[in-house]
């Protein structure tokens, strides 16, 4: 994709969602929810554990299909898993 498409694409990404940006508290966050899996001998990625970190500060839903986030219902985070549709 060319620059000037990206960029348009951006723009109208950020007009259509409100972004919840990751500050210092959904870092912490992210890094009290990595531990306390590893103490239970779960994992899960990085990218999948900010998100959860940053809808729990932003006291946000977090709506996936995936359902591995139900290991992280019992840290107060607001999950809801779609059944996907055909």
């Amino acid at each position: 994709m060319e620059e000037s498409k990206r960029l348009e694409t951006k723009n109208a990404l950020e007009e259509a969602f409100n972004i919840a940006q990751i500050d210092n508290e959904v870092i912490l966050e992210y890094c009290r929810l990595y531990e306390e899996l590893r103490r239970k001998g779960l994992s899960m990625g990085d990218a999948d554990l900010l998100i959860a970190a940053t809808a729990k500060v932003n006291q946000l839903t977090l709506k996936t299909m995936d359902k591995s986030f139900e290991k992280l219902r019992e840290h107060r985070i607001n999950i809801e898993i779609a059944q996907p549709t055909d």
